[in-house]
């Protein structure tokens, strides 16, 4: 009997400061689970394009960053790492669970142009007639 085509297996990792198992990723980003053990903490780290959202749903983490200061968040609270900001997670004396949401912020700025927009000149106006007649004659055939 074969594997269902709609079954995904997930990822599981093992990190000193517990487990993650990656639920779904995408282009934009990632997330995952973390099941924290206690009186333990991540790497001191960087993501130089990435925002990780982490939400609390047991225990409590605090998330310590660059900016001098440690946030603790508990059940049903979250914090957002911005990119550029150095941080790491820590435990305290209780297992923890963690939904962390790692994604891309938008960026509308992000095009780069070779030719900007406009009207059409009469060479463009002659090669789009010249395209669609070849359209035109691939669908009568």
């Amino acid at each position: 009997m074969g594997i269902s085509k709609g079954l995904n297996f997930m990822e599981q990792l093992h990190g000193v400061w517990g487990n993650r198992l990656k639920v779904f990723e995408w282009n934009g980003g990632l997330i995952t689970i973390l099941w924290l053990v206690p009186n333990k903490r991540c790497s001191w780290h960087v993501h130089h394009k990435t925002i990780n959202q982490f939400t609390c749903i047991k225990g409590k983490l605090g998330i310590k960053t660059d900016k001098g200061f440690t946030t603790i968040i508990t059940e049903k609270q979250s914090f957002t790492v911005e990119e550029e900001e150095w941080h790491e997670f820590q435990t305290y004396n209780e297992p923890t669970i963690i939904v962390e949401i790692a994604y891309v912020k938008f960026d509308p700025h992000d095009i780069i142009r070779k030719k900007l927009g406009g009207d059409l000149t009469p060479i463009d106006m002659i090669n789009a007639q010249n395209k669609e007649n070849k359209c035109q004659d691939i669908e009568e055939s």
